[in-house]
């Protein structure tokens, strides 16, 4: 004989169990980045280069660069790079716009780079991963790609 209570509880079991394997992939995937996922925004090839285009000591914002102001708070870091300079960013200890570390925590050269001296380094900041601290976001290899194309101002 068919026992409806016995078939719901092995029913809702199974759902249940299914459910939550279901969340912790999701939050598994989630800390990893891969579920949701959007591709960063990119500084725009039609933006237009002003005296406003970030600098060693020109802050960098949404505005300038034409994008959402969310998109300058790098997923999980402290900080924003809304408002800061390009040397801000390099050479401050207590500026941190990734999660995992400040450039100063990684790089003992950071604390005293200077416009020039960072301006050689962007090249070797594309292609490497430094003492295995996880990729650069791309926003920012695109600013600072563009800085260097500009000839590293102020």
């Amino acid at each position: 004989m068919f026992d409806k209570t016995r078939s719901f509880v092995n029913h809702r079991g199974t759902s249940f169990s299914r459910a939550i394997s279901l969340i912790a992939v999701g939050l598994i995937m989630v800390a990893f980045g891969c579920l949701g996922a959007k591709e960063s925004p990119s500084i725009s090839a039609e933006t237009k280069v002003t005296d406003l285009a970030p600098g060693w000591k020109t802050p960098i914002t949404a505005k300038s660069l034409g994008i959402p102001l969310e998109a300058l708070h790098f997923q999980g870091a402290p900080d924003s790079i809304e408002g800061l300079t390009i040397e801000q960013v390099v050479t401050d200890p207590d500026t941190q716009i990734r999660p995992d570390a400040s450039c100063v925590e990684c790089h003992d050269w950071a604390s005293t780079a200077t416009r020039q001296s960072f301006c050689t380094r962007i090249d070797a900041f594309m292609n490497t991963d430094q003492c295995g601290e996880g990729p650069k976001p791309k926003l920012l290899k695109d600013l600072l790609r563009d800085w260097k194309s500009r000839d590293c101002p102020d």
